[in-house]
């Protein structure tokens, strides 16, 4: 079995400019994407607190958010776990440091 014909010539160099174009304007992009919005580093860069919690029924991000600020923890992040299995997860990163009891860690947050 032959995959190319002997004798064939191929010339992969004449489009070696419409290729290197591509990739500068790749690497120009990636270089962008670094600057803005910048990475979104997480509780082992930036230092701070990560909970998983977890709802009875569907809870908006944004009203976890809220009720984050009201109790005093500026700019909280939430964030939705997409998982089949786990319904209604978020994941809540705040930069205040806390601590919590082992005896309070395996009770329900909200109900």
């Amino acid at each position: 079995m032959q995959f190319f014909p002997r004798g064939k010539v191929y010339d992969f160099m004449k489009l070696a400019p419409a290729f290197g174009g591509a990739s500068l304007l790749l690497v120009i992009a990636s270089v962008v994407l670094l600057v803005y919005p910048g990475p979104r580093l997480g509780t082992d860069f930036v230092g701070g607190t990560e909970l998983e919690i977890a709802f009875e029924k569907a809870v908006k991000t944004a009203d976890i958010q809220s009720a984050v600020e009201r109790a005093g923890v500026s700019r909280p992040d939430v964030i939705k776990v997409e998982d089949g299995k786990l319904k209604n997860h978020y994941l809540l990163r705040v930069q205040d440091v806390a601590t919590i009891p082992g005896v309070d860690q395996e009770a329900p947050l909200l109900r």
